[in-house]
C-alpha cells in the first residue's frame, strides 16, 4: 500500500489509489483540502471525472460559475460569498476544476486563500494547474502576468499530489 504524505509525485494511476484514502485522512483537518497539481493536459480532469462517478457527485467548474456569475454582475467582493453558496452540500467532497478563472489579476483574488477557506466545511479535492518547484507551489511561468508562487509555509496542512508527466 502506498503512504500518503503531505507532498507527492504520482502516476495517474497511483492518484486513483490514494485520493479515497487522502480524502477520509483530510476530513479530520482544519482545512479540507487536496490539491491535484499538474500542468495543462495532464490528467487532473479525468481523475476529477472517475471520482466524480465513484461518489456520485458532479465536478464544480469553477471557471465557468464564475465567469458567468460576473457577467450577470457579481463584484470582485462577493465572489468569496458567491463560491461557499454554490458548494455548500451534503456531499463528503467537492471537486473543483477549472481554477485558473481565480488568477486573474483584475480579480485582485488570493486563489489558495480561498480554497482554504472554502475547504473548512468540507473536504475539496481541486485541480491546481501548477507544478512545485524546490518546495513552492507555482501557477504560471515566472514571466506572466498572472504568476503567483506560494511557499512550503502557505501550503503547510495541505495534501498535495502533483501528477507525474504521464498522460
Amino acid at each position: 500500500m502506498l503512504e500518503i504524505l503531505p507532498y507527492q509525485k504520482l502516476s495517474r494511476s497511483d492518484s486513483i489509489l490514494l485520493l479515497p484514502e487522502a480524502m477520509k485522512r483530510v476530513a479530520q483537518n482544519r482545512t479540507k483540502l487536496i490539491l491535484l497539481i499538474g500542468k495543462p493536459e495532464s490528467g487532473k480532469t479525468q481523475i476529477l471525472q472517475e471520482l466524480s462517478d465513484n461518489y456520485k457527485t458532479p465536478v464544480f467548474s469553477l471557471g465557468y460559475e464564475i465567469s458567468k456569475a460576473m457577467l450577470e454582475g457579481l463584484s470582485n467582493d462577493k465572489i468569496l460569498g458567491f463560491l461557499r453558496e454554490k458548494l455548500v452540500s451534503k456531499k463528503s467532497i467537492i471537486l473543483l476544476d477549472n481554477l485558473e478563472v481565480l488568477f486573474a489579476r483584475s480579480l485582485n483574488l488570493n486563489p489558495l486563500d480561498i480554497l482554504k477557506l472554502l475547504a473548512r466545511d468540507q473536504v475539496i479535492l481541486a485541480s491546481f494547474p501548477g507544478q512545485v518547484i524546490d518546495g513552492n507551489l507555482i501557477f504560471a511561468e515566472a514571466s506572466s502576468p498572472e504568476y503567483i508562487s506560494y511557499s512550503k509555509y502557505e501550503l503547510k496542512d495541505l495534501v498535495l499530489f502533483e501528477l507525474l508527466g504521464e498522460r
